[in-house]
C-alpha cells in the first residue's frame, strides 16, 4: 500500500493527536524524582542558558540524579523541533504561535547598555548623542545590524555606528569587556555579575525582552516534563527579580 498525498499531509497532525490522547488517557502516576531516569533536550539562546543552567544542574544533581540534560543553542533551522519531538523545551524571547505549542511568559527584562568597567560613558551623563557616538556591537543570529534601537535614534535624527553583528551574547560580552565597544542587552539576564562589566541606563525608553518557555502540548500532562519547565521558570523568574 502507498499513502496518498492527503495521508502524508495529515501524518504529523494525526501523530500529535494520538500522542496527546495517549497522555490524557494514561493513568496519573506520582513523580518520584529520585528514581526518574530520563534525558531532556532543552534549547535556549545563550543568554538565557547562562541564566538558568547553573541552577538547573544543581537541582538535578540534588533531586533527580538519574536525569541527563542536552542543552542546545539556537540555530536558524529549528522551527519544527518541538513538534518533531527533537526538543523538549524551548527557552527564548518569543512565544510560539502554533496551535500545538504551549508557551509560558515568565517575565520581561529591561534593556541596558553593557560597557566595560571604566568605560568613558560610565562617568558621563547618559544622552542620546553620546549613546549614538559609541561603537556598537549587536547580537543577531542572521547578522542583522539594525533594529528597534536604530528606529528610535532615527526618529531623533541620530544614527549609531554598528561595528559588528555577532551570533551570540557571549561573543558580544567578550568584545565589550575587552574594548570600548558597547552593546544593548537585557540588564538582569544579559550583564552577569563577577565580570568587569557595567550596565548603564539607556537615554530613551525601549521595550523589554520577555523570557518564554515553550513546549509541545503532548507534554502538558507529563509530570516529569512539568517539573522540568517549572524549575527553569522559577530560576529565571528569580533572576528577573534581582
Amino acid at each position: 500500500m502507498v499513502p496518498t498525498a492527503r495521508a502524508l499531509a495529515l501524518h504529523d497532525e494525526v501523530h500529535d493527536l494520538v500522542q496527546r490522547a495517549a497522555a490524557i488517557l494514561e493513568p496519573t502516576r506520582g513523580l518520584d524524582l529520585a528514581r526518574l531516569e530520563r534525558t531532556f533536550t532543552v534549547r535556549a539562546n545563550d543568554i538565557l542558558l547562562a541564566a538558568f543552567a547553573p541552577g538547573l544542574l544543581d537541582v538535578v544533581a540534588r533531586d533527580a540524579p538519574g536525569v541527563a540534560l542536552r542543552l542546545l543553542g539556537e540555530n536558524a533551522g529549528d522551527d519544527k523541533d518541538l513538534s518533531r519531538g527533537e526538543v523538549d523545551l524551548d527557552v527564548g524571547s518569543l512565544p510560539d504561535r502554533s496551535a500545538s505549542i504551549a508557551s509560558h511568559v515568565i517575565g520581561a527584562d529591561e534593556m541596558a547598555l553593557a560597557v566595560r568597567s571604566g568605560h568613558p560613558l560610565t562617568g558621563a551623563e547618559p544622552t542620546m548623542e553620546r549613546f549614538a557616538d559609541a561603537v556598537h556591537v549587536v547580537v543577531s543570529r542572521r547578522g542583522l545590524r539594525h533594529g528597534p534601537v536604530d528606529a528610535v535614534l532615527e526618529a531623533h535624527g541620530l544614527r549609531r555606528r554598528v561595528a559588528a553583528a555577532v551570533a551570540s551574547f557571549a561573543a558580544a560580552l567578550a568584545i565589550v569587556e575587552g574594548s570600548d565597544a558597547v552593546c544593548v542587552l537585557p540588564r538582569r539576564l544579559g550583564v552577569p555579575g563577577g565580570r568587569a562589566l557595567a550596565a548603564l541606563p539607556l537615554p530613551f525608553p525601549l521595550r523589554g525582552v520577555p523570557a518564554v518557555v515553550s513546549w509541545h502540548r503532548r507534554h502538558d500532562t507529563d509530570p516529569a516534563h512539568r517539573w522540568l519547565r517549572g524549575v527553569i521558570a522559577e530560576i529565571i523568574a528569580a533572576r528577573l527579580q534581582q
